[in-house]
């Protein structure tokens, strides 16, 4: 089965400088464990220092970036996930492209001579249990929407059956979001989307909140889901109503009902999947938005909604690596999604997706920053 091209991703591609380090560090420079953040003029010191005073491992990443190669170790067949995404013209786009088009990525680079390669410092604290994100963009901050006209992209966004953003990217380029989310909806594919940080939850929460109408499955962690709910006045602080309620906040295609993945660490990963219209199995997206037009009308004469499949929610343990397995979390959430979309593509069930993005960061978790080796075992 060719799957060539089946999902195009967007983000924002760096090169991840990675170390261990003591929490004295952290509060140098005002970061919190666990956290990410971008770059301010105070941090710009810290990728230097890291450099000359720690040993650092050097791997490409960006959280799209990520997600997707692990996505193609998942999958095992080469340029079915493409991506795309600013770099400078530099040494280490160059290692970064040769990175990823070594783990099976289809690269699909936006390049700029204005500004170099952006840099990531990933500070590992808390005997190798805790990381915190510095992300300086630097060319990432440059793209531009114009990048959806070239031809091999083009091709992709006519044809992919899945399209994935983080949050990370509405601070460089909304508008390309949104088009890309537009295509999804008038193509009837799914578009994917991840909290990515809980400050992008808040400072960045207009933006979020115009592309979440067409968010068909959203992916966050516990801390991004109660920034969201608090912003979004959900009114609650549990995240199981938090992920339920979130599939029930405006949704541009009612096709199919939004899926809501809520990691939590050690506690049991939650999926909400959410209410929405029975349609025939045969009816098309037009008459579906007609149909949709219709209840809701029912609704708002009648005080209630016919013919609806309500929302329900599905909790999936956690088997703990052990604490001297533990080398680094760096990119445990990005191989979450990696190894959820890589069992999306194959076409099978949520079930499955959550246990494969459960392994998958398992196995992340247990080297340095997101890498991996060999062939992937799941089954």
């Amino acid at each position: 089965m060719c799957l060539e091209g089946m999902l195009l991703a967007m983000g924002n591609p760096l090169l991840d400088i990675s170390a261990v380090v003591g929490s004295e560090l952290l509060e140098k420079y005002g970061m919190k464990p666990n956290d990410a953040i971008l770059a301010e003029k105070k941090h710009m010191p810290l990728y230097s220092e890291l450099t000359a005073n720690y040993q650092v491992d050097y791997t490409a990443g960006g959280s799209s970036q990520n997600s997707v190669r692990v996505a193609q170790w998942i999958l095992g067949q080469p340029n079915v996930c493409a991506y795309m995404g600013c770099v400078g013209k530099d040494e280490y786009s160059e290692i970064l492209a040769k990175k990823a088009r070594d783990d099976g990525v289809m690269v699909l680079y936006q390049y700029t001579t204005e500004r170099p390669t952006g840099t990531c410092a990933v500070l590992v604290t808390a005997n190798r249990t805790q990381r915190s994100l510095c992300a300086n963009l630097a060319a990432a901050e440059c793209f531009t929407i114009d990048h959806l006209q070239n031809p091999d992209v083009q091709k992709l966004l006519a044809n992919a059956d899945y399209y994935y953003s983080s949050s990370f990217f509405l601070t460089v380029s909304l508008e390309t979001i949104l088009e890309v989310a537009q295509i999804a909806l008038k193509r009837d594919k799914l578009f994917i989307m991840n909290l990515s940080a809980p400050f992008l939850c808040s400072i960045f929460s207009s933006q979020q909140m115009e592309a979440f109408p067409y968010v068909d499955i959203l992916f966050g962690n516990d801390e991004e889901a109660k920034t969201f709910a608090r912003e979004q006045d959900l009114g609650t602080e549990d995240v199981k109503e938090i992920a339920l309620k979130m599939t029930t906040l405006p949704k541009q295609n009612p096709s199919r009902p939004r899926i809501v993945v809520i990691t939590q660490g050690h506690l049991p990963v939650i999926l909400a999947n959410g209410r929405f219209p029975f349609f025939p199995v045969l009816m098309g997206l037009k008459e579906r938005l007609e149909l949709t037009k219709l209840l809701w009308i029912t609704r708002c004469l009648n005080k209630r909604l016919l013919f609806v499949v309500e929302g329900k929610t599905t909790e999936y343990p956690v088997d703990l690596v052990p604490a001297d397995k533990v080398v680094d979390t760096n990119g445990a959430g990005d191989a979450f999604v990696g190894g959820f979309l890589g069992q999306l593509i194959k076409g099978e069930s949520y079930d499955k997706c959550i246990k494969c993005a459960l392994w998958t960061a398992s196995q992340i978790i247990q080297r340095s920053g997101c890498t991996f080796e060999g062939k992937a075992t799941f089954s």
